[in-house]
């Protein structure tokens, strides 16, 4: 663990015995998701099964931007595109989620996540942390700052994001007669 912060930081001046022990407790089972302040900025944290050593990162700007149909947005490396009024499913390609048009309001919008956000997703009964739901689809902590949230522009109510369940109030039904489809893509710049 030396040599990593040694690679990182050119040197290990100030890491004491004390920060050694800290990150050897990282190793324990279901310390998932802890973090470890290390001298010379450095940050270390375990996710799932992976030690990632880092300088500490700046915080994120936090972003908001609306999504409109037919005009697609390019945010934290993700493609997003919004089609309104859609009868038939599309063929699957990339992350696509599919919304019952009418129950979805005129106007929605993309942005990065707030503490304490929550949303009921489809199949629950309550309102569920951001935070846990990202946990369960194993969606690691140094991307969630930058995970893109599909929202109401009004109401700033969560619709969807890549990898997670819809939220039930948006969720296509067995009345459901037009879909609003919602396109996520990887790896846009």
């Amino acid at each position: 663990m030396r040599e990593a912060i040694r690679q990182l930081c050119g040197h290990t001046r100030r890491v004491t015995s004390q920060h050694v022990e800290a990150l050897e407790r990282l190793l324990e089972p279901g310390k998932s998701g802890r973090r470890v302040l290390l001298p010379a900025a450095v940050v270390v944290w375990r996710e799932f099964d992976a030690l990632t050593f880092r300088h500490r990162p700046r915080r994120p700007q936090p972003y908001w931007r609306e999504l409109r149909p037919g005009e697609p947005i390019v945010v934290e490396g993700f493609g997003i595109w919004l089609e309104r009024g859609v009868t038939e499913a599309p063929p699957s390609s990339g992350q696509i989620v599919l919304l019952d048009d009418e129950r979805v309001p005129e106007r929605l919008a993309v942005r990065s996540r707030r503490p304490g956000d929550r949303y009921v997703p489809l199949g629950r009964q309550r309102p569920l942390k951001l935070k846990t739901l990202m946990w369960a689809q194993r969606i690691p902590i140094s991307e969630r700052d930058h995970w893109p949230l599909v929202v109401t522009a009004e109401e700033d109510r969560i619709v969807c994001a890549p990898g997670l369940p819809v939220a039930a109030e948006f969720a296509v039904r067995a009345e459901t007669r037009r879909l609003a489809v919602i396109r996520f893509e990887r790896g846009r710049e």
